[in-house]
């Protein structure tokens, strides 16, 4: 079984795979006595791989992967809505495991497959991910 695509990311978080699941960089099987009925065949890639194709929001071409691994410009954003700037600025904290007490951002991120809601206390972002929050604020605020 290999981990290749969104769809079998969806498939273990929605419980078809019970223990084996992705979390933030890691691979977990927490299944005991787990014999397989094959070979088990996992690739070891950074999970920044997997989110290169992954558009939060479709059509904006603006990936997870850029998100949290790349410094985004204005021109990446000018046309963004005040709703969209939101959501990828709350996306940044949600990839760390932010538990939003907002409901319509913790219902937005429980649907993708990489929200593990946490604890808020731990979060550390980069330095490119503080200017892209930065950014996307400014711009959110000029609305």
């Amino acid at each position: 079984m290999g981990l290749r695509t969104y769809g079998q990311y969806k498939e273990m978080k929605e419980g078809l795979y019970r223990g084996l699941f992705v979390k933030r960089g890691g691979f977990f099987l927490t299944e005991t006595d787990y014999v397989p009925e094959e070979d088990l065949w996992v690739s070891i890639l950074h999970l920044g791989y997997y989110l290169i194709d992954y558009d939060l929001i479709e059509g904006k071409n603006i990936s997870m992967y850029r998100l949290l691994y790349e410094e985004l410009r204005e021109s990446d954003i000018a046309n963004l809505t005040k709703k969209e700037l939101r959501i990828f600025r709350n996306a940044i904290y949600a990839w760390h495991g932010y538990k939003f007490k907002d409901k319509e951002l913790y219902d937005y991120f429980s649907k993708h497959i990489w929200y593990f809601p946490e604890n808020n206390e731990d979060i550390q972002l980069t330095d490119v991910q503080k200017r892209n929050v930065d950014l996307l604020m400014k711009q959110e605020r000029e609305y």
